[in-house]
């Protein structure tokens, strides 16, 4: 049962919840914290489901809720990119959605993160090539490539598709140049990977 909702911060609120029906005499409670989008959909003083996700580290501890075990899965898949912590994935699920994220990941669209707050076009591009699970196998044609270019064009093809300007994606290809040579085996998404890694 909700017995309390509270607002905790940016994008964010706290839900006292007590496991039992019965308020009165012994009892478990939590406070469990979810995204503003979720909290409208819970009502003080009335039942409410949740999946959650106990964050411990040196500063905090804490629980995440979630409305459905498949959006808690995809809150762990999200923890395993770089750059995204506890509270970022929350505000991504929420605010994308599932079926956008899934969508986003099948079509290599960063787009989709732009209305996420704090969430940038470097996370993006790292969020769609580590869930992707796919070599990004593109065949853009570049103008003008440079020598990286030339040297590693479906990277170059693959960052553009990220969101990267041509310019922007031949210097960080051109940055990771030897790194790029120590890995000549990696595939497309691999490369992509040690380039965002090192950007």
């Amino acid at each position: 049962m909700v017995l309390g909702i509270f607002k905790s911060g940016k994008n964010t609120t706290s839900l006292v919840l007590w496991t039992s029906e019965q308020v009165e005499g012994p009892g478990v409670g939590y406070t469990v914290l979810v995204s503003d989008i979720q909290a409208t959909s819970v009502v003080d003083g009335k039942s409410a489901e949740l999946w959650t996700y106990s964050v411990q580290n040196d500063n905090e501890s804490y629980l995440i809720g979630f409305s459905s075990s498949d959006k808690l899965r995809l809150f762990l898949q999200l923890l395993s990119v770089s750059g995204v912590g506890p509270k970022s994935a929350m505000q991504i699920i929420d605010t994308v959605g599932i079926e956008q994220i899934t969508d986003a990941l099948i079509n290599n669209d960063v787009s989709v993160f732009n209305k996420v707050s704090g969430i940038g076009k470097k996370t993006a591009a790292k969020i769609i090539v580590e869930l992707s699970g796919r070599d990004l196998n593109l065949k853009t044609v570049l103008q003008n490539p440079t020598k990286m270019g030339e040297a590693y064009p479906e990277v170059v093809a693959t960052l553009q598709k990220l969101g990267y300007s041509v310019s922007a994606a031949r210097e960080a290809v051109e940055k990771a140049s030897i790194k790029l040579s120590e890995h000549a085996e990696y595939t497309v998404a691999e490369k992509v990977k040690l380039v965002l890694s090192l950007s």
